[in-house]
């Protein structure tokens, strides 16, 4: 059992955001209200002589990954040499750095957007591919987004074929525009220890279909979670993130069904502040998983 006096809870920040939001912030204070040690620092200045083996290193605010992957991937690989403890876990983190995983769930028969996955060794045949994929769809609206990717960079309605394989360095992924989502929003369900625990909906503002909280999103609970929704973000879970102390699975409506948008492993927002006993739940998977 971990000694409280010796543990070191560090959640993971940027560098644009060193001290991460409030509800991280709440976290950390719930931490050392109970009396651990906690922290919050950017992944880019961690001081690895600082930890030792009962350093507990949690993501949570790592929002610029993407932006400098190479360097991100050496910081992972670091961790790995050190063996350092990170929650979730490196195996869980690197399968979910690119949207490629999001095939393991189409290929398990679980509802996506209809989806083309363009990989960077293909570039030569990404328009080939595109054209055949509207074909063979009959889709005509589209939208493109970064296989590695985060907070919506680079999420744009596909109206052009030009300049992609240097738009999309490391790989694009093309679906269907779902219309629904000016109506019905997005609906996020978070997951500790793969059980469900709560959700909140997104509600986005008109003539926008980014869901994120840097398209002006409107954050709200959802008490009344519909059982479809929640039997698929159960069997997402269950199918990638079984070992997963967190989780969030993002949700789109059609109008007829559910599908997936994202299951976020590495840094999703948890919207701790929206739940009232949040932080309870939470620390009490991650103790019981070190324990």
């Amino acid at each position: 059992m971990l000694s409280k006096s010796k543990n070191d809870f560090v959640i993971l920040t940027c560098k644009a955001y060193e001290q991460g939001n409030a509800a991280l912030q709440g976290l950390q204070a719930y931490l050392v209200n109970l009396g651990f040690k906690a922290r919050l620092e950017a992944w880019q200045k961690l001081d690895f002589a600082r930890l030792d083996e009962k350093s507990v290193l949690l993501p949570l605010a790592v929002w610029d990954y993407s932006l400098d992957f190479k360097a991100f991937l050496s910081f992972l690989k670091t961790c790995e040499q050190k063996k350092i403890y990170m929650q979730n876990e490196l195996s869980l983190i690197k399968t979910n750095l690119n949207k490629i995983y999001l095939k393991s769930l189409q290929d398990n028969a679980l509802s996506l957007p209809k989806s083309l996955f363009l990989l960077e060794d293909e570039k030569l045949f990404w328009q080939e591919q595109i054209q055949a994929f509207k074909q063979n769809t009959g889709l005509k609206e589209l939208i493109i987004k970064p296989l590695i990717g985060q907070s919506g960079y680079k999420v744009k309605r596909l109206t052009e074929l030009k300049e992609l394989d240097k738009e999309y360095e490391n790989g694009a992924l093309v679906q269907e525009f779902i219309s629904g989502i000016s109506e019905f929003g997005e609906l996020c369900l978070i997951f500790f220890k793969a059980e469900f625990c709560y959700a909140i909906k997104r509600e986005v503002p008109k003539g926008e279909f980014r869901a994120n909280s840097a398209y002006r999103v409107i954050i709200k609970p959802c008490e009344n979670v519909p059982k479809e929704a929640l039997n698929l973000a159960l069997k997402a879970v269950q199918s990638l993130a079984k070992s997963s102390l967190y989780a969030r699975v993002d949700l789109f409506y059609d109008g007829k069904n559910f599908l997936i948008n994202e299951l976020e492993l590495i840094e999703p927002s948890l919207y701790f502040d929206f739940c009232e006993n949040s932080y309870k739940s939470f620390v009490k998977a991650l103790l019981e998983r070190l324990n």
